[in-house]
């Protein structure tokens, strides 16, 4: 069965299925941004940590990684130089899942099960919405470990409305987005260009005679709203991206190329939500070439049961593949079906609960089952007490299922067990009870046991379920506070997390994680412009690779940024100590170097 006709008959009947969704009656939602998993009342004190659009103006964002720096409570890695494969963890917990939503849709690879950083659309971000206990309750996705909704503007303004965004670094480095959108009416229109470039970067430390990480990603998006209200909208998006690596860990002569495509269709009316998705992706090396499709449709469903709100969902998708690995093909074909119920309800005043119970079927891994309960009170200003249990499931990637026992073995190859298509879900029980002070101080332990898959080293077997349960606990605090001094606004923040039993976390992810930021708001030019000062400061402990073990690091940024007139004007200095660090064994990140970049709104 060829992909490109699957394409055809799923996308072509999209606008008008829409359009005749757009002509039923008119209600309202209320005041809900759109895009956002976290706005429905359904979330527990301390669950979400919030990025706005305000937090990131200030930083020359190039590409996703320099928004994961910036996240308390996550921990990143990245395999070469900028644009290489970016994998991160949410509390410690593993890579692989639903980590990674776009407007409350899913951004992963569907073959590995793991997000595809690099095709992030950074030109409208609103806010990065980070849900620590990824609760299906908030996503609508089970399988995860932990969740990242990048939260982009959707619909028009008063006017029309243009922005470009440029930035401009070491290597070359550059960034280049641009939108428009029509003025805010029944019909609106919305165009998007996203482009990243860079040169060579100096070598792999085991292969200094190797040029690698040149990079040119780009991508092309075209959106169409049908409704004034949010609350009863239909929207079809549809993204064309490819991205073209030249120089690999295996070859200076290999290029990576990846290419692909999204259509989404989303009708929201009243306490209603549905989803219709078709999203295709191709990779292409110098001997592999991994190709699929992926077929989805989502219902959601909440309603208000006098103080409590009842929600439901449901999800199914079917993912067919066309790929072949050092000559041999691979074709599997995989269905997915899911969803739940859950009660949120408060009484006697100051107390909350939230209860969940969420099922699916998977055609290889079989049925599984989880739930939540949590429980909170709030008391006099920021303080509150919240409890959290759950039962939580991470499904096997296609990857792990089906693919080929490699030949050779080589740094070439990421897969360093065999597949089985007996794997069953991984499971976690966790607990997270946190405490927040009057004062802004809060204090989060957590205790989970994992059943993971066992991974033997390279070429020494098939990959299973371990009867051996994995221990994993730790303790995460925060402490923030704004204020005013004369005409200057100013506000700081310190955040960390540290693993009580080190030897048992994931690899990649550092046994403490240290992160503070500052910042200073002055009026200049009569107070008719704004000087934005911001230090940021991450210092990180040991990582586990295995064999290796990565040395503890800090770094240091700073970030300036002025308004003038419609234009924002920013200089980065990032690595200020030109600090010597690695994330992943054999490549240092990068040493100090300057961005400079502006945000202009050419027509407002």
């Amino acid at each position: 069965m060829m992909l490109a006709g699957q394409i055809n008959k799923y996308f072509v009947y999209i606008p008008a299925i829409l359009w005749v969704m757009s002509l039923t009656g008119i209600s309202s939602a209320g005041e809900i941004p759109e895009g956002s998993v976290v706005s429905d009342s359904l979330s527990l004190p301390g669950e979400v940590f919030v990025l706005t659009a305000e937090d990131l103006r200030d930083y020359n964002i190039n590409t996703f990684d320099d928004i994961l720096e910036i996240i308390p409570g996550v921990s990143y890695w990245r395999e070469g130089p900028p644009g290489s494969s970016t994998g991160f963890s949410i509390g410690g917990r593993g890579s692989r899942g639903v980590n990674l939503l776009v407007n409350g849709v899913p951004l992963t690879d569907i073959y590995k099960s793991e997000a595809l950083v690099k095709f992030v659309d950074l030109s409208r971000v609103k806010r990065v919405e980070v849900i620590y206990s990824g609760s299906p309750a908030l996503t609508g996705h089970i399988s995860n470990n932990g969740s990242i909704n990048i939260v982009l503007e959707r619909g028009g303004r008063e006017t029309p409305f243009a922005q470009a965004n440029f930035t401009y670094g070491a290597n070359n480095r550059r960034a280049r987005r641009i939108w428009f959108s029509t003025p805010e009416s029944y019909i609106n229109g919305t165009i998007i260009y996203n482009g990243y470039l860079q040169d060579f970067y100096k070598p792999l430390q085991y292969y200094p005679e190797r040029s690698v990480g040149k990079d040119h990603a780009k991508s092309v998006s075209m959106e169409v709203s049908l409704g004034r209200d949010p609350g009863n909208r239909g929207v079809v998006h549809f993204t064309r991206f490819e991205d073209l690596y030249e120089g690999t860990a295996c070859s200076s002569r290999e290029n990576i190329r990846s290419r692909g495509f999204d259509s989404q269709l989303h009708y929201r009316y009243d306490d209603f939500k549905m989803s219709v998705r078709n999203f295709g992706f191709e990779k292409k090396g110098l001997e592999d070439k991994l190709s699929g499709l992926r077929s989805s449709v989502s219902l959601g469903l909440e309603k208000e049961l006098g103080r409590a709100k009842l929600k439901s969902f449901f999800s199914g998708r079917r993912d067919i593949y066309e790929n072949r690995f050092e000559g041999k093909n691979v074709d599997p074909e995989v269905e997915n079906y899911e969803g739940g119920f859950i009660l949120f309800s408060p009484f006697k005043r100051k107390f909350a609960l939230r209860a969940g119970f969420y099922g699916g079927d998977h055609s290889e891994a079989g049925n599984y089952l989880g739930g939540e309960f949590g429980i909170t009170h709030k008391g006099g200003g920021k303080s509150y007490e919240t409890l959290i249990l759950s039962r939580k499931l991470v499904l096997p990637s296609s990857e792990m299922l089906f693919h080929p026992e490699p030949d050779t073995v080589s740094s070439c190859y990421d897969l360093n067990y065999i597949a089985n298509r007996e794997l069953q879900p991984e499971i976690a029980y966790e607990i997270s009870a946190e405490k927040s002070f009057s004062s802004g101080i809060s204090v989060n332990l957590f205790l989970r046991h994992e059943d993971r898959y066992s991974r033997p080293a390279v070429g020494s077997g098939i990959l299973y379920n371990s009867s051996e349960t994995q221990k994993v606990s730790g303790v995460k605090a925060e402490y923030s506070t704004s204020g005013k001094y004369r005409q200057a606004r100013y506000g700081y923040n310190i955040s960390g997390e540290y693993f009580i039993n080190s030897n048992e976390y994931r690899y990649g992810v550092p046994e403490y994680r240290v992160n503070g930021n500052f910042y200073l708001k002055i009026p200049v030019f009569k107070g008719t412009e704004t000087l934005t000062l911001r230090f940021n400061s991450i210092e990180t402990g040991r990582r586990d690779w295995g064999s290796v073990d990565l040395e503890p690091a800090a770094v240091q940024n700073f970030s300036s940024s002025i308004t003038l007139m419609s234009a924002l004007i920013k200089l980065q200095v990032k690595n200020i100590m030109n600090s010597a660090y690695q994330t992943v064994p054999g490549y240092y990140m990068s040493e100090r170097h300057f961005r400079i970049g502006i945000i202009w709104d050419l027509v407002n």
